[in-house]
């Protein structure tokens, strides 16, 4: 960053920088400061031969000169000045170098990296909706955008907004956006109404299943259904119920009883990821830390409780019943030998409305283990996964069911009221009395 900053901004400025540098580092030209050290050498004989002369024609016996040796140190040391500046303005001449190097490099990587972000190149093509809050600054929503993924540089994106004149000019609401879309682009939708998207809000009921639930988002123009159905089945959003489950091969919708009911926001033409994220996330807030415990000390998986529950829902009318209701089922499971199929009707009709809706009847021997694995008057044990997606009172009833001995228990169709039995025989006489035979 350092080196950004410092780094000139034009050829001239450059070249007044190495000058000032060159000129601080030179040594001192020859004639100033420096002498020749072949000229004073021969200066110095040239003084000791006429002394001598000089001595030799006065007849003195002394003859007085400068000693040779004294003169060495001095030649040396004037040598290695000479030297070090010469290193000196090389090695000067080195950092101003990679100075300049390393400051346009980044200087030019910067650029390059902005300029892609400008136009969106070699980003993702995903859609993302954003939220404009009313009376939004551009900087406001150059941050939610960096925030979205959508831009890297949010100052670049004010100053680009700046120069298109767009400030104080942009909407507020949820608007549908993409990273690999350029600047100008999105201040363009941005700056549009026609771009904002409406929103819708929807109730789940406790016990909708799968097929339902994207039928009602499409009805309200949140999504398609089908696309729903596949991008469910597959996608993985890394929330912690779904470390959980695991896929089964019998499983017709993997994440059945995982979109948990409750009342919703929602926009129209809203991605997938989104509306399937607000599912799981209230999913994650419902199953709490202490209701994992309670699965672990009753030893059933998070697949079993969500099963169950789901039968219970569709079995149940109210909260009391619902714990009655999990008794039953749970007495049955916990006694598989003597009671081997839990056979409860609306598995049935799981079979029959949802799983065989969706398959052509040409291809019914191929789904065959599917259906008699859904149906419990065929399979043994639970079915493979839900059948619909409970609400929190049928998973609580599960993991808190009633204490009975009861195996049995029908529904008097006019009342739903339900009624229980500990014996075969008993059950015969409820269905009499419910009026079911």
């Amino acid at each position: 960053m350092d080196n950004k900053k410092n780094a000139p901004s034009s050829d001239e400025e450059l070249d007044m920088i190495i000058s000032e540098y060159e000129g601080n580092s030179s040594p001192d030209t020859e004639g100033e400061g420096i002498p020749d050290a072949n000229n004073s050498e021969g200066a110095i004989s040239e003084s000791i031969v006429e002394d001598t002369a000089t001595n030799e024609e006065s007849g003195n016996d002394t003859i007085e000169s400068i000693p040779e040796e004294e003169d060495v140190p001095s030649k040396k040391k004037k040598k290695k000045k000479r030297k070090k500046s010469r290193r000196n303005k090389v090695l000067g001449s080195l950092v101003l170098a990679v100075t300049i190097i390393a400051a346009s490099v980044s200087l030019s990587v910067v650029i390059i990296y902005a300029g892609m972000d400008l136009f969106g190149i070699g980003k993702s093509g995903i859609h993302i909706d954003i939220e404009v809050p009313q009376n939004s600054s551009t900087r406001d929503i150059a941050e939610i955008l960096q925030k979205s993924d959508v831009v890297k540089y949010p100052s670049f994106f004010r100053l680009i907004s700046y120069l298109q004149k767009a400030d104080g000019m942009y909407q507020y609401g949820v608007f549908e956006v993409s990273p690999s879309m350029s600047y100008e682009e999105i201040i363009s939708i941005l700056q549009d109404s026609n771009a904002i998207k409406n929103t819708v809000q929807i109730t789940i009921p406790e016990g909708y299943n799968i097929k339902q639930i994207a039928e009602e988002l499409e009805k309200n123009n949140i999504c398609d259904a089908d696309e729903f159905l596949d991008y469910v089945d597959t996608a993985n959003l890394s929330y912690k119920f779904e470390d959980k489950i695991t896929n089964d091969p019998l499983k017709f919708y993997q994440k059945e009883g995982f979109l948990f009911p409750d009342t919703y926001i929602f926009y129209e033409n809203e991605r997938i990821e989104n509306i399937l994220t607000k599912f799981y996330s209230t999913f994650d807030k419902k199953i709490t830390d202490e209701m994992y415990d309670k699965m672990q000390e009753q030893n059933l998986s998070l697949n079993q409780v969500m099963t169950l529950a789901s039968m219970v829902q569709a079995e149940s009318a109210n909260k009391e019943q619902m714990r009655m209701v999990a008794s039953v089922f749970l007495n049955r499971f916990n006694n598989s030998l003597e009671f081997p199929k839990m056979q409860s009707d609306p598995t049935k009709k799981y079979v029959n409305e949802v799983i065989k809706s969706k398959i052509k009847m040409s291809s019914y021997d191929l789904y065959q283990k599917i259906f008699d694995s859904y149906d419990t008057y065929v399979g043994v044990g639970l079915p493979p996964g839900p059948i619909c997606n409970p609400g929190i009172d049928a998973i609580d009833a599960v993991l808190n069911p009633a204490d009975t001995d009861y195996y049995f228990f029908c529904h008097n169709i006019k009342t739903r009221e339900i009624y229980y039995a500990k014996t075969n025989d008993e059950h015969e006489k409820n269905l009499k009395t419910a009026g079911l035979i």
